[in-house]
């Protein structure tokens, strides 16, 4: 029971920590993600319109 509580604390203390410490990393991997994709997807239907 108090190995459970110490994790709860732990989870309750270090996720906003940890969101605020890699925010910034997350929204840049984020955006690197949508845009990749986004290419893979115009890059598609680039080669079907040209076939």
């Amino acid at each position: 029971m108090q190995d459970q509580l110490s994790i709860k604390e732990i989870f309750t203390l270090g996720v906003p920590i940890g969101i605020l410490a890699f925010d910034i990393d997350s929204l840049i991997c984020f955006v690197g993600l949508v845009v990749e994709s986004s290419l893979l997807f115009f890059g598609f239907f680039a080669s079907v319109l040209r076939s």
